[in-house]
């Protein structure tokens, strides 16, 4: 029987991974978590953006519904779990209605575009890719400013071929000094069922955000997030 243990007195799954892999390469376990990081992104992170702005299509893209295909130690396919949790942009419902006619019209999937700037915000960038950037800056392989700095860069980059509400999310993500962000434990204090409760919204509260470089605050990340 294994000994219990807390999550900060152990090192991750994915630093062992990718210590093992620098080892492999004969390579600093540094220059391999950049480009494990990037790996991720292009195969779990930017999907979900495009499809977003290309379809209206947004995934409860969280870390519980997130599974990621290695080949040779890097991620090379990213798998959505949850065929329940997505939302349906109200903006893009006629071409939704028209490449999907059996779609209903008055489907509970459709949610206004703000409410899912909001949650499709959380799920995807606090509670995955920040988490991501935690994990890899708490042992060390990488400092969180620098991957801050480099999700800056990606989402810079990636906004300039979006056209649509993924590049105002983008946009927000970079200018608004807060983030909205799931408050799990109100949730569960103030006895709310996400599944039964009015457009199936939990309580949710707000972070400083790291990314915007006018709210830059100095204490780690991990401070910042954890809510």
């Amino acid at each position: 029987m294994q000994e219990p243990w807390h999550p900060r007195q152990r090192r991750a799954v994915l630093t062992e991974l990718i210590e093992r892999q620098a080892l492999e390469e004969g390579r600093a376990p540094g220059a391999v978590a950049r480009d494990w990081f990037d790996a991720y992104w292009h195969c779990a992170v930017e999907p979900c953006l495009v499809l977003f702005d290309h379809h209206g299509i947004a995934l409860e893209a969280h870390q519980q519904n997130s599974l990621l295909r290695l080949a040779e130690g890097y991620p090379e396919t990213y798998y959505y779990r949850d065929n329940q949790g997505f939302y349906l942009d109200e903006q893009q419902k006629p071409k939704l209605l028209q490449w999907q006619p059996t779609l209903d019209a008055d489907s509970d999937l459709f949610y206004p575009t703000d409410a899912i700037l909001d949650r499709f915000g959380y799920y995807l960038l606090v509670n995955q890719v920040f988490a991501v950037v935690d994990r890899l800056g708490a042992d060390g392989l990488l400092a969180e400013a620098e991957l801050i700095e480099r999700v800056r860069d990606k989402l810079e980059a990636l906004r300039l071929t979006l056209s649509g509400n993924g590049r105002v999310l983008i946009e927000r993500w970079l200018t608004q000094t807060q983030l909205p962000a799931k408050a799990n434990l109100l949730t569960r204090v103030e006895d709310i069922d996400e599944l039964e409760a009015d457009m199936e919204l939990a309580a949710y509260t707000t972070i400083d955000n790291p990314l915007c470089v006018a709210a830059r605050i100095e204490r780690p990340l991990e401070e910042a997030v954890h809510v």
